[in-house]
């Protein structure tokens, strides 16, 4: 292997952005290709009057036990930006809101059943907390694995509807091990019974451009709001976007396997094709208000009320202080969904708020719709990988799918879910695995 190589990263998203800067940290050229703005998933827009502050398109915190994102934010100088705050996290359950700060809340939690009930749930999380290697629930789905501690009315009047919420269809088909991604790093984020996020205030999308501004300077070309059009493949790959092509020693791709499988011709989108049964995508709708007073005093709330149309309600500015968004209150009202679901695609903003607006006037005494100042709406149809039982042997390979072409992506965080920290940890690997330390 050449000890300078020119690679070509396609998508521009934190896993991107990381990869990038490794490789270049290393002497290598570095083409950098994203179809949208930086960021990607986890990029922001400006806030309407406020230039210097983005507004998440999809709601982003950190927990405390991650540190690779924080030491990248140190990195780009804005580690005064960060902040801590405790946060409160509920459930929407039978028509009102319930705190879920720990295990006393469980034990209040009426609807699961009675106190037994509320009990064995509370002993199957406990287990689930304590389980040191997660490859040993791989094999299990979540309901196998709560079944198996007694808690089988836990599983079905609490944490089903929650994995429907997740992963529709394929609900009963996800890994206790994802659970088991979901809860350990969740549990590591609490002290004194309550959770504490961060946030860096003015949004993540200073972070991704502070790291372009250093990629360029660095000699990184940027090419940004073009998609790729082309992969051709082997031992010196091409890559054809609008009018030019780009020769390179490799490509790594990080965005979704099913985007590259209609970038290649038939023959080498083959292998790729084979892996995309197992590892179906969600798409994720998410309707943004912008309110003139708080809608609760909860940040997070997931939804098992089935007569309730959102999924989660999650109010950004109760991490996030409302003087910089001119002193709205950002609530994120959020559905994940089949691809092909006919509630949510190609619906408006304002087809989206009379969906929800019977369960928002249901749930919280304080909305109104004399409160919005601005709505937003934002979608991605791959939002997150399905991580179902036995996902461990389904995750795509890093190298020897596609010849000439790395794939580093979400769907490789696995057990843990697809935050910003593992996302970072995942490029970090890949670039140390292939082209070492650095």
């Amino acid at each position: 292997m050449p000890s300078h190589m020119h690679f070509v990263v396609v998508g521009g998203g934190i896993t991107g952005l990381t990869i990038a800067w490794e490789l270049n940290r290393r002497g290598h050229q570095v083409t950098l290709i994203e179809r949208s703005g930086i960021g990607g998933l986890a990029g922001g827009f400006p806030y309407p009057g406020k230039p210097e502050t983005f507004l998440e398109r999809f709601y982003h915190h950190i927990f405390t036990s991650d540190e690779l994102i924080q030491q990248l934010i140190e990195q780009m100088g804005l580690a005064q930006g960060l902040i801590w705050r405790p946060t409160l996290s509920g459930l929407v359950a039978e028509g009102k809101l319930w705190p879920m700060r720990g295990p006393t809340d469980l034990l209040w939690f009426k609807p699961v059943g009675g106190l037994l009930s509320r009990l064995r749930l509370g002993w199957a999380l406990f287990r689930l907390r304590q389980t040191k290697k997660w490859e040993n629930l791989d094999r299990l789905t979540c309901r196998e694995f709560f079944v198996g501690h007694g808690a089988t009315q836990g599983y079905e009047r609490m944490w089903s509807p929650l994995l429907r919420a997740k992963f529709a269809d394929f609900a009963e088909e996800a890994s206790a091990a994802f659970l088991w991604g979901r809860v350990v790093p969740r549990a590591g984020s609490r002290h004194k019974h309550r959770e504490h996020l961060g946030y860096l205030r003015g949004g993540f999308q200073k972070l991704f451009r502070a790291m372009g501004d250093a990629l360029i300077p660095a000699g990184v070309r940027m090419i940004l709001g073009q998609p790729v059009n082309r992969v051709i493949p082997g031992k010196n790959c091409q890559v054809v976007i609008g009018e030019e092509t780009i020769s390179c020693d490799r490509v790594v791709w990080t965005a979704s396997l099913s985007l590259l499988a209609r970038v290649l011709d038939s023959e080498a989108a083959e292998p790729i094709r084979r892996q995309l049964p197992k590892i179906p995508y969600m798409a994720v709708t998410v309707l943004i208000l912008a309110l003139s007073e708080p809608l609760s005093e909860y940040y997070w709330l997931n939804n098992i009320d089935p007569t309730v149309s959102f999924g989660a309600v999650i109010e950004h500015t109760n991490l996030a202080p409302p003087e910089d968004y001119g002193g709205e209150h950002i609530v994120y009202v959020v559905n994940y969904h089949l691809q092909e679901d006919s509630r949510f695609l190609s619906k408006s903003t304002e087809e989206l708020l009379q969906y929800h607006e019977p369960s928002l006037e249901r749930i919280f005494s304080r909305y109104s719709r004399a409160k919005i100042r601005r709505l937003f709406l934002s979608q991605d149809l791959f939002a997150s990988p399905v991580y179902r039982v036995g996902f461990k042997s389904l995750m795509p390979p890093q190298r020897g799918l596609v010849p000439g072409v790395d794939i580093c992506n979400m769907a490789q965080v696995y057990p843990y879910d697809r935050n910003m920290n593992h996302c970072v940890q995942n490029a970090v690997e890949y670039v140390r695995t292939y082209f070492g330390s650095g």
